[in-house]
């Protein structure tokens, strides 16, 4: 090759300056100072004899110093220049060096390299691939040829840096290359915005101006590109409800602004679930989209288009749909914003409200944030890396200002807190906080000791939860996660050890007063908050233990208070018959201190003000705490009920499917439908709550029965006042628990627990809009008649006394196990058991021996031994209803064909045997009444009319199954049942149908969109 000679480059000749200050040179000019770096022998002539206009900021190990200098970069908006000791350096920065990237952080990342003469020796401490090595993750990377070349090489590197996307770049540099001759690099000026075409923005503005429902996704790049106050101006003119784009790693809009929405989950249908009222999204500075999570669905609603505005290609590539254009933020807003016609203000605002917590002396997230929130300066910066926390300081932290939340946009760990070093070196006038998990703050704890030797004004917040609970909230439920756990650290010591000023905070009631005296302090500091879950102040259970604490307080508005009244009530064992615990019992005053929260949170409060997509959020929370809780909720069951505890472990989960299900309903449910009159006219016909609800539950089932209720009604925007069945309190506490934690504003959900005095006076009260009751049709007959007096809305899910009526083509034997598990759930004590067996004559024995062998096997025992399949009943009346039943059986001329009597060996507990009548006829009592207990009557038919007939002949109406060889002549029978549902070949009760019976059986439904339905009042709007 030949070699031009070095003084004919540019005309200058060489050695008048070398190249450490051709290079120092450069980023002086581009307002650059300071060298951050972990050196090493490779390095070693670039740093010393530094320049003294020139810092070196050391970070003991290379994946502090990319983050420092990240964070630097971003809240400058500057380049940051970076020293790294050749590969294995480069090699332990590689985790931030790709959260660079993708928070798209310029950054000049040189790195060491053995010096010339020895590069074609393998030498010790060198770089066999210093290009390759950063690749994908650097735009561009280069090790220059000659010694000479390497300012201009810096220099192409600071350009292609800042060019969007912006990102990180790499300079490889031998350690002989720095006293080398060089010459100056020559000045140049590069604009690095992106303009936006005007006809694309003329496009864009007239589908904006034709959309009926416009809404904007912003992503980190508004911010990025200082289109904050743009994007401001573009929303309030278009009055277009804003979300953030999935897992946004900053923030581009004021999260308190009336238009705000909310953030956008990383998953699918959720997401398409935000968008299901707009017909247009705008997509801003960021990917469409970013899941975390497979999910169903489609992305965007049918019918809905997308347009997607980003500098990055990727994103463009990428995109899941509809439209896109390359330009900067700034640009495009603002050209929008000139060309899109201006909107009436909305009447819908706030989009979001945001929820206040209680303060307990147990600190959760929730209650962190909330606090922290009321004392930082607004225009504070927040660092953030705490993944566990993070839907808690959305709910609960709202930001503020441009360039005022910094995240890994990676979702790698070890990125945030020496990034908040890195930013509070940039000397705001504003500290900054930077909120870690502990986990997370363990990747790079070391960076404190920057913190402390450049003395940064810095709060580290570690939030301690003794691991890694991100991880363990993404497994199953009551699944064993290993590896997860660190409770022995002592963050406060590891901080002092460091030089850095250090406080423990584990007092909720505390909290502010530690918060406010760390954040009225200067220079590096460090709290450790003890997190804790929030214990019950009723102490209703605690994990694994077997006798739950006595509830003390009722929930009312928000709080829990104490009862006005001293009076108590019991819950008796139904296996010892010893009492378990006493309780508060609510007087007529207690209620109407309920009713009157629920009656204020309703006319004035924001619950059925907010979206349905908000009070879904909420709802969504609540059946996520749920979900935690279902170990306590089935030993809460069986203990007070006596059902087997593999029964309830596989039935609560019904709990959280409901406050799910009706979170999804709301937001596709069409609570305002458009329609034309015949003189052309526009009507609205509009959905909205009924009002102040009282849930009144029976003892049965008591959380599923009463989520039922509690789930619709507050998806469709009423408050509500519970009142449980006095036996079973404690899971309506572990809901009410879950309410609070979840932050549904108070007065919407209140808990009172009473005998039936009250709840007679909670069912006249005059503010209780609707009355929801499931229990026996004597009671609900009573109900309806005092709802009756002032027409109150009522809904009634009342007995049963359900048949099973088994075709002559019925396969017995594949019948058997439905029949097992429904003829006698929860020892009987079940409204839609199926306790009238009809068998045709000619098959009548063959199914009674088959059915009889099979009840005799059932295991009766302690029902919270796994292997027990039936316990005993739940009461002592409950007990002596049953064999007064069993006694008028034999009376009247029914025979027994097992059961009938104790279970042999247990004289005590409310144990019955499960009893079988046959040769039953249709008239007598134990065929007509409803027992509510593990007994069946076997009764014969002769054609199929007959046992339409028989199946018909009763007062009740809930629920029944037809078992057949041929579906469709089950179905035929089933249409001739008069019964609320009915199962072919089986017995399915679904929380996401509509559940509900004929006749006795009561009105209306719960489950299904028909549960909603029944919160629900129709307004007519007409148009003139």
């Amino acid at each position: 090759m030949n070699r031009m000679p070095a003084g004919e480059l540019t005309g200058t000749k060489l050695g008048a300056l070398t190249v450490g200050d051709a290079v120092f040179g450069f980023l002086r000019e581009r307002g650059i100072d300071r060298v951050f770096g972990n050196p090493g022998s490779t390095e070693l002539p670039m740093f010393v004899d530094l320049p003294q206009d020139f810092s070196y900021v050391l970070g003991l190990q290379e994946s502090i110093v990319v983050a420092m200098a990240d964070a630097h970069a971003q809240v400058t908006g500057r380049a940051s220049f970076v020293n790294l000791h050749s590969a294995a350096g480069l090699g332990h920065a590689m985790g931030n060096l790709y959260t660079a990237y993708r928070n798209r952080a310029p950054l000049i990342v040189t790195t060491g390299q053995q010096t010339r003469d020895l590069l074609p020796h393998d030498p010790f401490l060198f770089n066999e691939s210093p290009v390759e090595l950063p690749k994908p993750y650097v735009k561009w990377a280069i090790e220059p040829a000659r010694a000479e070349d390497v300012p201009a090489a810096i220099a192409r590197a600071y350009h292609m840096a800042m060019q969007a996307p912006r990102g990180p770049v790499l300079v490889s540099v031998p350690l002989s290359d720095w006293d080398k001759p060089a010459v100056e690099t020559a000045p140049r000026t590069v604009e690095t915005a992106l303009g936006c075409d005007a006809k694309a923005l003329d496009n864009i503005a007239a589908k904006l101006d034709a959309a009926r429902e416009p809404v904007i996704v912003v992503g980190p790049g508004v911010d990025i590109d200082g289109a904050w106050d743009e994007t401001v101006r573009l929303a309030e003119r278009l009055q277009a409800k804003v979300w953030v784009n999935p897992l946004s790693s900053r923030c581009s809009f004021p999260e308190r602004h009336p238009l705000f929405a909310g953030f956008l989950p990383a998953r699918q249908p959720a997401l398409q679930q935000c968008f299901k009222d707009a017909d247009f999204v705008l997509v801003l500075g960021g990917p469409a989209f970013t899941y975390h999570f497979p999910g169903t669905g489609g992305h965007i609603p049918q019918g809905t288009e997308l347009c997607l505005i980003t500098d990055d290609p990727h994103q463009i590539a990428g995109a899941v749909a509809g439209m896109a254009v390359r330009s900067d933020m700034k640009a495009a807003a603002d050209g929008l914003t000139s060309r899109v016609s201006a909107r009436e203000k909305r009447a819908d605002l706030p989009a979001r409200t945001i929820a206040r917590l209680p303060v307990s002396r147990h600190i959760t997230p929730g209650l962190l944030y909330q606090t922290l929130d009321e004392l930082r300066s607004p225009d504070s910066i927040i660092v953030e890396e705490a993944p566990t926390a993070r839907g808690a300081l959305h709910d609960h932290f709202p930001i503020e200002r441009p360039r005022g939340f910094f995240a890994t946009a990676s979702g790698g760990l070890g990125y945030g807190l020496p990034a908040a070093v890195g930013a509070a070196l940039t000397r705001p006038d504003k500290p900054v906080l930077a909120i870690m998990g502990d986990g997370s703050s363990l990747y790079a704890i070391q960076s404190l000791w920057s913190a402390v030797e450049y003395d940064a004004d810095l709060m580290v917040i570690v939030l301690n939860n003794g691991g890694y609970a991100a991880l363990k909230g993404m497994a199953d439920p009551g699944s064993r996660v290993d590896g997860v756990d660190i409770g022995h650290m002592d963050f406060k010591a590891i901080a002092e050890a460091q030089g850095c000023k250090a406080a423990r905070c584990d007092d909720g009631a505390k909290l502010s007063s530690c918060l406010e005296e760390m954040l009225r302090q200067k220079g590096p500091r460090l709290l450790e908050v003890i997190l804790s879950e929030e214990e019950s102040a009723m102490n209703v259970m605690v994990q694994n233990e077997t006798t739950p604490g006595a509830p003390e307080k009722f929930f009312i508005g928000g709080e829990w208070v104490d009862p006005l009244s001293s009076a108590k009530l019991d819950v008796i064992s139904p296996v010892t018959e010893e009492l378990v615990l006493s309780y508060p019992e609510a007087s007529t005053a207690d209620m109407d201190r309920a009713v009157a929260a629920a009656r204020d949170a309703f006319d004035n409060g924001p619950w059925p003000r907010m979206s349905p997509s908000e009070r879904a959020g909420y709802l969504r929370k609540v059946a996520d705490l749920l979900t935690e809780r279902l170990d306590d909720i089935a030993h809460a069951w069986t203990l007070q009920v006596g059902a087997p505890i593999m029964l309830t472990k596989k039935l609560v989960g019904q709990n959280p499917t409901l406050f799910n299900y009706y979170a999804d309903l709301i937001e596709t449910y069409p609570f305002v439908d458009e329609r034309s009159r015949d003189d052309g006219g526009k009507v609205k016909v509009v959905k909205e709550p009924v009002g102040v609800c009282a849930a009144i539950t029976p003892w049965n089932a008591p959380l599923v029965l009463l989520s039922y209720k509690v789930s619709a009604a507050l998806a469709s925007g009423c408050t509500m006042v519970a009142k449980p069945s006095p036996e079973t309190p404690l899971e309506a506490y572990i809901l009410a628990e879950c309410i609070q934690k979840a932050g549904i504003p108070d007065g919407v959900f209140n808990l009172v627990p009473a005998g039936r005095e009250s709840g007679d006076h909670l069912v006249r009260h005059k503010d209780i809009d609707k009355v929801a009751f499931t229990g026996s049709t004597m009671a609900g007959k009573k109900i309806a008649a005092a709802c009756s007096e002032r027409l109150a809305r009522v809904s009634l899910e009342l007995g049963g006394k359900s048949a099973a009526v088994l075709l002559d083509d019925a396969d017995f034997g594949a019948a058997m196990m439905p029949l097992m598990m429904y003829t006698m759930p929860i020892t009987g004590q079940v409204c839609f058991s199926l306790t009238r067996i009809l068998v045709p004559e000619s098959r009548k024995q063959e199914f009674v021996d088959m059915y009889v062998g099979a009840v005799k096997n059932i295991k009766v025992g302690d029902p919270f031994d796994p292997e027990t399949q039936m316990g005993p009943l739940t009461m002592k009346r409950q007990l002596e209803r049953v064999q007064g039943y069993i006694a008028a059986g034999r009376e009247q001329g029914a025979t027994v064909a097992c059961g009938g009597g104790r279970p042999a060996g247990m004289d005590k507990g409310f144990y019955i045997e499960p009893t079988v009548f046959v040769d039953v006829d249709p008239s007598m009592k134990i065929a007509q009444e409803e027992i509510f207990g593990p007994v069946v009557s076997i009764i014969s038919y002769t054609d199929e009319d007959d046992a339409a007939r028989k199946a018909n002949d009763s007062s009740y109406g809930l629920s029944g199954a037809v078992f057949t060889a041929n579906p469709e002549r089950g179905y035929a029978m089933a249409r001739r049942m008069r019964t609320g549902s009915v199962t072919v070949n089986g017995m399915i009760v679904d929380p996401k149908h509509p559940f509900g019976g004929f006749k006795e059986s009561g009105m209306g439904r719960e489950g299904g969109p028909e549960g909603l339905d029944n919160y629900i009042e129709t307004k007519t709007i007409h148009f003139a």
